[in-house]
């Protein structure tokens, strides 16, 4: 692979519509694109990219374009827990952030290793986010070339929150389920296998080696009603509260015995947004409301990015 700033000849490539600059063109790449370096270097001169347009989060919110590259300033008001998200088959670590300038809220989406660059109460600089759209809500992710800078305060910021998007309610019986379990590190939080009696378990990621007890279980539960074609997914942020409302809280460290209680649940009521599950509860006696349990998460963010 060629370093940065390396002269490259591309072969068999195409020019198609830029789809993060509207009205530009990028250079598309398939299956029988070669990407060769240069012997000799090239007559003409390297340019720098160009900059990105600095945007506000309230001209984010009402302009922005899926996909376009901005940069922002802001003052970070939230910090989520990371958790596990499942992206292109791939499973990585993403945390939330929620972020404010004087003129609106949104939030950032922090994967794999820019976990914890951000802090809560401190303003930062940020070069070429990514827009991202999720059931009409916008908000940022923090890719491979953006850049994360620390700056002077910014002062007073929004209170305004970005409105949720087109959720929808469903209600039923659930028919399958397939939930997955995965433990975190304390340490650096990625991935742990941990195999069956293990007491002890090192993370391949960061080296230290840790009680298992210890760790934090993270699952993702796949599933279907009987009202409805769809099919559901809930993130651990949302199975947990949900569990924790129930006061089913041991069921989150056992796959098979969670399984069956949302089996045995004669109906479970949810909020999905694409169906991703955003919040589930259980209908309280004689009610056939929404008005039960209820297991609220910080907004869904769509899988889809591109990891580092």
């Amino acid at each position: 692979m060629a370093q940065k700033g390396t002269p490259v000849k591309i072969r068999n490539a195409k020019r198609a519509l830029s789809y993060t600059t509207p009205g530009s063109f990028d250079i598309s790449c398939n299956k029988n694109t070669t990407v060769e370096a240069c012997v000799k270097s090239p007559s003409f001169r390297r340019e720098p990219p160009p900059a990105t347009s600095v945007m506000t989060l309230s001209q984010i919110r009402d302009h922005g374009t899926p996909l376009e590259k901005v940069s922002v300033v802001v003052k970070v008001c939230t910090v989520h827990e990371a958790e596990l998200k499942n992206s292109g088959g791939v499973d990585v670590m993403m945390q939330t952030v929620t972020v404010a300038d004087a003129t609106s809220r949104l939030n950032v989406s922090l994967w794999s290793r820019r976990i914890d660059s951000m802090e809560s109460g401190n303003s930062y600089e940020i070069r070429d986010v990514t827009i991202k759209e999720f059931c009409n809500v916008k908000s940022l992710s923090v890719g491979a070339e953006s850049v994360i800078t620390p700056c002077t305060d910014i002062g007073v910021v929004s209170e305004n929150i970005a409105e949720t998007g087109s959720a929808e309610r469903y209600s039923g019986a659930v028919e399958m389920v397939a939930v997955s379990l995965h433990y975190l590190c304390r340490s650096c939080r990625k991935g742990i296998d941990v195999e069956d009696a293990s007491i002890f378990v090192r993370c391949k990621g960061c080296q230290m080696k840790q009680k298992v007890e210890s760790l934090k279980p993270s699952v993702v539960a796949k599933f279907s009603l009987s009202s409805c074609t769809n099919k559901f997914t809930a993130f651990s942020n949302c199975v947990s509260a949900f569990l924790t409302n129930v006061k089913r809280e041991e069921l989150l460290n056992d796959v098979e015995e969670l399984e069956n209680y949302l089996l045995g649940i004669p109906q479970l009521q949810i909020t999905a947004c694409e169906n991703v599950a955003t919040e589930m509860s259980v209908p309280t006696a004689g009610s056939e409301s929404m008005s039960g349990v209820k297991a609220s998460v910080a907004s869904a963010e769509e899988t889809e990015n591109v990891t580092e």
